[in-house]
């Protein structure tokens, strides 16, 4: 019989699909149930279902995220989209998938019998034939088979250009399917048929340049919107030498959004799947670094992931004060540590964008963008969110200012001065800059907020030189020159003065 999946967080749906059909009778027994793709993901390695009915729009991870990890680890398995957002995003997705169907919420029963049939003819079809020549499907049947306990015994039966028990990699070369936000604003969206095309017609090239640097020791399969690689890497060659050269990988497709998950080295076949996860981790970091990378689970970033964090509170308290310059100068401070925590975490910093992003939304009068959760599941990078929270922001100015005729000076001197924190700064130059006179934007200023333009100037590259020192690694004389220091010492003066400790002594305290 078929194994089926049903995933959906809406009990009453998971009911209506069990008890609509008289399953025996198709050949198929219900397996399992989840009420969110985490879960799922979790049954499946255990349940190994044929058939899964998911759900688009899910908490913890939805249906879409869900399916694209799924199809990795379970290639031949048939996928059933269920939503209630008729949206061509969604349709797009689905078609990447190769899901069997899509169907909307309330179902017809004639709509889920027929996606059902269509799931069988596919499972009866490919048990019958191989799409795939079979030199380019073996990686991923031995990523299938890899959990079994006669794996060891399996890949002795076949003629592999690979061995195990000698040093390998697992490589992920994955293209960019989701969604920048300069798309999004546009709605010129890239079709995911156009992206199918493309992972297939590029496949012979980028095999043909893996095989110039690793030799004929090599395994290579396409799935979803990736190619999967195993690797030995060769004995006369450096660990330092295979990397140098990999980077050429990068020239295959320049113009194409690409990023390159490289795992430990390993010399055993029992490693496969935990090699192959680690590829797939470090090629998830894309997001948090933006395309265009190699990035080795070796240097990935071990950096937890907590909303607790100063740059996040006080986004949240200047919003609230209306404070939009400083909102937005935090919101940066925010993305910035966010962008150094592990891409283990990527699903719990969508989830924390997705409410700050609501919560945005709902103090604008008149919203510009609908389907806000699906942008934020969906978008390529962190930079793409970034850019997607400081337009809201900058709306809601706009809305702000048509309140107060002052609001877009006090805002315009406060931008200026967070733009320009690396170089001199003077009051006559910021008011010269919103075009009023230095007497009246030191007047408006105290009047607006209750302190002075250089007290703002000095709050900022204080809070600035807090940020670099916990989120990032750069040396304290990097960050003195950064905020427009020109004398180290002096830096550390008043940094002391402001905090009471020195950079140094905060760096290493997190205080």
């Amino acid at each position: 019989m078929y194994r089926l999946l049903i995933i959906d967080d809406e009990i009453y749906t998971r009911q209506q699909i069990r008890n609509s059909i008289n399953w025996e009778l198709m050949n198929i027994e219900i397996v399992g149930e989840a009420h969110n793709g985490l879960n799922a993901l979790e049954l499946s390695d255990k349940l190994r279902p044929d058939i899964v009915i998911v759900d688009i729009k899910m908490p913890q991870m939805d249906g879409i995220s869900f399916a694209t990890e799924f199809s990795y680890r379970f290639p031949s398995s048939q996928l059933i989209f269920l939503s209630g957002y008729s949206d061509r995003n969604y349709m797009q997705n689905a078609i990447r998938l190769k899901a069997v169907d899509y169907i909307f919420k309330p179902f017809e029963l004639s709509d889920l019998l027929s996606a059902i049939e269509k799931a069988i003819q596919r499972l009866n079809a490919s048990s019958q034939n191989i799409k795939v020549p079979k030199e380019e499907d073996t990686a991923l049947k031995l990523l299938l088979k890899s959990p079994a306990p006669d794996f060891q015994d399996y890949i002795k039966t076949l003629a592999l250009p690979i061995t195990f028990d000698s040093p390998f990699i697992v490589m992920l070369i994955r293209f960019n399917a989701g969604i920048s936000f300069s798309r999004y604003e546009s709605s010129n969206l890239m079709d995911s048929l156009e992206l199918q095309n493309l992972t297939n017609n590029y496949y012979y090239a980028f095999q043909a340049e893996i095989l110039q640097i690793f030799g004929d020791t090599v395994l290579m399969s396409k799935g979803g919107n990736s190619y999967v690689v195993f690797a030995n890497i060769p004995s006369q060659q450096s660990d330092s030498s295979w990397e140098g050269k990999i980077t050429s990988l990068l020239s295959v497709a320049p113009q194409l959004p690409i990023t390159i998950g490289i795992s430990h080295t390993y010399n055993t076949a029992s490693s496969l799947n935990t090699a192959f996860r680690e590829a797939r981790q470090a090629a998830a970091g894309a997001f948090m670094t933006g395309y265009g990378n190699i990035l080795f689970a070796a240097s990935a970033p071990g950096r937890q992931f907590s909303t607790e964090h100063e740059a996040r509170s006080s986004y949240h308290e200047n919003l609230e004060k209306q404070n939009i310059s400083e909102a937005s100068a935090a919101l940066d401070d925010y993305f910035t540590y966010l962008s150094n925590c592990n891409s283990r975490f990527i699903p719990d910093i969508r989830e924390d964008l997705l409410q700050l992003s609501l919560q945005l939304n709902k103090k604008l009068k008149n919203p510009p963008f609908q389907l806000i959760s699906e942008f934020i599941s969906q978008a390529s990078t962190l930079e793409d969110i970034r850019q997607y929270m400081q337009r809201l922001l900058s709306l809601y100015l706009a809305e702000v200012e048509a309140r107060d005729n002052h609001s877009r000076i006090i805002f315009e001197a406060e931008k200026y001065i967070i733009n320009h924190l690396g170089e001199p700064l003077s009051v006559k130059q910021i008011a010269d800059h919103v075009y009023v006179s230095f007497t009246y934007l030191c007047f408006l200023y105290k009047k607006q907020t209750g302190r002075t333009l250089n007290q703002f100037i000095l709050d900022m590259r204080m809070k600035k030189a807090r940020s670099l020192l916990l989120d990032t690694n750069l040396k304290i004389g990097d960050i003195a020159a950064a905020l427009g220091y020109t004398n180290q010492n002096y830096f550390t003066k008043t940094f002391v003065s402001y905090y009471g400790t020195t950079p140094s002594k905060f760096r290493n305290h997190g205080e």
